[in-house]
Parts: C-alpha cells; sequence; structure tokens
C-alpha cells in the first residue's frame, strides 16, 4: 500500500493511504497561458476519505493541500471525469481543509508523483511543498 507521510506547518503528523485513483488537470486560466498544474489523489485516513491535492502554481512553487470527503464522493469519484474532481475541489475544500502540507517520504510515493509540471521537472523540493 502506498502511504502519503504528511506534516503541517505546525508539526503535526498525517498519513494518507492511497486508494489508486488519481486524476490530472492542467488549468490553463492564467494570461500566461499556465495557470497551475493540479494532480487530485483519493486517500484514506483514519477511515476517513480525502481528496489529496498536489499543485504547481506557474513557476512560482508547489503546494499540497487537502480536504475531507463526505459519506459516498469517493465512490462518485472514482470513475469520474476530470470536471466532477474540480467541482468537488471548489465547493467542499472548505469543510475539513489543510494546506501547506509537506510530504516526508518522497522516495517511497516518488512512482505516482509527476515528473514534471508544464513549467519545470519536480525535484525533491517541488515534491515537499514549496509553501
Amino acid at each position: 500500500m502506498i502511504v502519503f507521510r504528511m506534516s503541517t506547518k505546525q508539526g503535526k503528523k498525517i498519513e494518507f493511504s492511497y486508494s489508486g485513483y488519481m486524476k490530472y488537470k492542467p488549468n490553463k486560466s492564467s494570461t500566461s497561458g499556465y495557470g497551475s498544474d493540479d494532480w487530485f489523489y483519493l486517500c484514506f485516513s483514519q477511515d476517513e476519505s480525502y481528496m489529496l491535492i498536489f499543485s504547481d502554481d506557474a513557476g512560482y512553487g508547489t503546494i499540497w493541500e487537502c480536504f475531507q470527503l463526505v459519506e459516498g464522493e469517493n465512490e462518485k469519484l472514482k470513475n469520474a471525469e476530470i470536471d466532477l474532481w474540480i467541482d468537488t475541489y471548489f465547493k467542499k475544500r472548505d469543510r475539513f481543509s489543510i494546506s501547506g502540507l509537506h510530504l516526508e517520504n518522497i522516495d517511497e510515493v516518488k512512482a505516482i508523483l509527476p515528473k514534471c509540471s508544464r513549467c519545470y521537472n519536480f525535484n525533491d523540493q517541488h515534491y515537499r511543498g514549496m509553501y
């Protein structure tokens, strides 16, 4: 089982077990055409479902964040198109949202992380989360 071991800015440790479902969205909303590149992972932590998000914001840096899904959302998202994932993200992230997470076990999860964004190749600093 693949587990994302994360820490918060306050030093709290959180582990997210990866469910095997992931989506990618190149968000070309900025005037430069870059916007952000976003990767969404369905995960579990302490018997609760979460969406874990890794985002590269047009060269400004990378960030990890997560939010808790309500009952049934996890199943709906598994085989859904990216639009439902995005809609869920923007409508639900105020529920239980943590931003500024830092990935602690990069080597253990590197196989499922993106190698690059549309801006540059990632290194360990990017994977850890810059914000």
